[in-house]
């Protein structure tokens, strides 16, 4: 059986997902548990600020992403999934708390 990595977008082969940034953030917000939500950002403009990074990623041979943003400080698995499909970029979001 071959190694398989899990992204945003669905399960890719490992060969596929390297070489690739390992702890990364594309979204963080230190506001608090109890207040942090998608109604604090707007998500077009994550889009259109963080877009052109993960593109200059990828042309330079980035393939995978690694988002270490944990939840209640701004992990957005849709967010990520709609930056790796534009992008063409295989994107991981961990489980984890902070």
């Amino acid at each position: 059986m071959s190694a398989t990595v899990i992204t945003v977008r669905g399960p890719v082969p490992a060969r596929e997902f390297v070489p690739a940034l390992v702890h990364e953030h594309v979204l963080c917000d230190f506001v608090g548990a109890d207040k942090t939500g998608p109604h604090r950002y707007d998500r077009r403009e994550v889009i259109r600020v963080m877009l052109p990074h993960l593109q200059a990623a990828r042309r330079r041979g980035i393939r995978g992403f690694v988002d270490c943003t944990p939840a209640y400080i701004g992990r957005d698995p849709e967010l990520l999934r709609t930056l790796a499909a534009e992008a063409d970029l295989h994107i991981v979001t961990n489980t984890g708390y902070y």
